[in-house]
């Protein structure tokens, strides 16, 4: 019994330092085929778009013919 609550204490703690280290950020990591990789995180631009970036999309409404 006292094997039973030492191994059960055990997987508890376990599972709460697996969700610990699987929850904090970190880098991300690629694994290819010839090793590991670090993919750096993507930049972030500073200030507004530029108006080339910018996309407009107009909707047209169409009319309704009269019931005249």
């Amino acid at each position: 019994m006292v094997v039973a609550i030492v191994v059960g204490v055990g997987l508890f703690w376990l599972a709460l330092w697996q969700l610990w280290s699987e929850a904090r950020p970190s880098r991300v990591v690629l694994h290819t085929s010839e090793g590991v990789a670090y993919l750096p995180p993507p930049q972030e631009r500073m200030g507004a778009p530029d108006a080339a970036d910018r996309e407009v999309i107009v909707i047209t409404e169409k009319q309704a013919p009269s019931a005249d």
